[in-house]
């Protein structure tokens, strides 16, 4: 198979790769064996299958380094955005069509904004056997998409409503208290044990150089020291990944202040999670010296901007993680900045809204490529995939998309402008008309061929509907919020380094 394009981004992330025009792609098996000028390519392969018409833009596809695979968004699911303290506790009482249904239709909306991969990080459910049900179900329906898939093995042991929750359990009234799990000691300690069972028997059925499996810890709040440990045990035995929610919000920050009497980077230093394998999602709030740290121990970070936005997180020092040198990479998070799951529009907004970030005429604001690089090649490394995709490059696997121009580009553009710039500033994901992965064609003018995508709504809105007529009435989410709302009065945070 041979891809075309009238402009090809080999890698649009790397400010000093030629941009080519007229050339192509081969692609033999599920991976690229050449790129060259059309010309070339077409005379020694005339039979070649031809994939693009030579008016398109070429490029890697786009990397979702963080996503929950949620097919319907909160918003929509009737749960608008707010404080993540206050919202996440009522998430549970969202319609929910079943983590296939889910998958699948997330799978979906991703391919048509032009991801190829995408990090699939369930829920953490107790027990665990529902978790492994969950990851089961959704891998099967990510993979049956043609998306290529990186998943986490996501786990928590403590904390299930609040980030206190023998505190707070002790404040609720009788009838809320007892509608409250809390996790038990001995529960924490069987816990650990499955936990290190469950993902040994994931990553042996699943881990390949192409798709990887990673550990997924929800969160310090949410995980005891003794879990990260197992979890920092785990990554070494089997030399993977980490990928750890952390200092989301501000609430988040004061819980380390209050719990550990040190900043949670510092904590996990101690705990010997600062290293190179691990990521940590989110990281709105860190000051200086916890930057230095992450730079200092090649830590990286995910960005997920729309959805730090949404849920009033605030905004991730991404200018001084970029001068420090800490690795930065795209993540959705299923509540992006575009209730459509916009690759572009996600990118637009980071580049805008960092560019104002640094007021200095002597300090550059995010280049395209910067930005562009963080949701493929720095995407793809944070997830495992380094070397596999981000480029378009010999040995890398056939993973591209074939954007149209001719909306992106009318009616002129001057030949100075770099045409980076001009997909980040203009383009859209209905502006995808071919997505491939590994070689395979999953979808070609705009219509997924792996799915059948009337069918799947049709069947996603039945269940949500069905589930809506379950959990509508029950008060309980709404009774809780006001609780989870006196509860965090006095978790100010001390007046101690100033952030960034």
């Amino acid at each position: 198979m041979i891809v075309r394009g009238k402009i090809v981004l080999t890698a649009p992330g790397d400010s000093n790769a030629e941009i080519l025009s007229n050339a192509a792609v081969r692609i033999q098996g599920e991976r690229i064996s050449e790129v060259a000028p059309w010309s070339d390519l077409h005379a020694r392969y005339p039979r070649e299958e031809v994939i693009g018409d030579g008016t398109q833009l070429l490029m890697p596809g786009f990397v979702d380094a963080h996503s929950h695979a949620r097919g319907l968004s909160p918003l929509r699911a009737g749960l608008g955005y707010d404080y993540l303290e206050l919202w996440l506790p009522q998430t549970a009482y969202l319609p929910n069509p079943g983590s296939y249904l889910n998958a699948l239709y997330s799978g979906v909306r991703h391919i048509h904004s032009g991801f190829t991969a995408m990090h699939y990080l369930p829920i953490p459910r107790i027990p665990l056997e529902e978790l492994k049900s969950d990851i089961d179900q959704g891998v099967s329906a990510l993979k049956s998409t043609g998306i290529r898939v990186a998943f986490s093995v996501s786990i928590k042991d403590q904390n299930l409503i609040s980030y206190d929750d023998d505190a707070f359990l002790s404040y609720l009234p009788c009838h809320l208290r007892n509608s409250v799990k809390k996790v038990s000691h001995d529960e924490q300690r069987a816990i650990r044990r499955e936990f290190a069972e469950l993902f040994s028997d994931f990553f042996a059925a699943y881990n390949t150089a192409c798709s990887p499996v990673l550990l997924g810890p929800a969160g310090p709040q949410w995980c005891s020291d003794s879990l990260l440990e197992t979890v920092a045990r785990l990554a070494e035995e089997h030399d993977t990944r980490i990928h750890l929610h952390a200092l989301q919000t501000v609430y988040q920050k004061a819980y380390a202040e209050r719990v550990f009497r040190e900043s949670l980077i510092e904590h996990l230093e101690s705990l010997r999670l600062l290293s190179p394998r691990l990521t940590l999602g989110h990281a709105v709030w860190l000051d200086d010296v916890d930057i230095d740290r992450l730079a200092e121990r090649k830590v990286s970070v995910t960005h997920h901007l729309g959805c730090n936005l949404n849920m009033r997180n605030g905004i991730a020092p991404v200018g001084a993680y970029l001068r420090r040198g800490v690795r930065v990479a795209m993540g959705l998070d299923d509540k992006p900045f575009s209730e459509n799951e916009d690759a572009f529009q996600e990118m637009r907004l980071i580049a805008l809204l960092h560019r104002g970030q640094s007021p200095a005429f002597t300090r550059e604001s995010l280049h395209s490529w910067d930005v562009l690089s963080m949701a493929t090649e720095q995407a793809a490394w944070v997830i495992g995939l380094e070397g596999c995709c981000g480029r378009l490059e010999p040995g890398y696997c056939a993973d591209m998309i074939l954007v149209d121009l001719e909306r992106v580009a009318k009616p002129f553009y001057a030949s100075e402008v770099d045409l980076r710039d001009l997909l980040l500033y203009s383009g859209l994901a209905s502006d995808v008309d071919t997505v491939i992965v590994g070689g395979r064609v999953v979808m070609r003018e705009r219509k997924v061929l792996t799915v059948d995508e009337q069918a799947l709504e049709r069947e996603f809105c039945a269940a949500i509907t069905s589930q809506m007529r379950i959990t509508k009435g029950d008060n309980f989410p709404t009774e809780l919020v006001g609780y989870l709302r006196d509860f965090y009065q006095d978790w100010g945070l001390s007046e101690g380094r100033n952030s960034r």
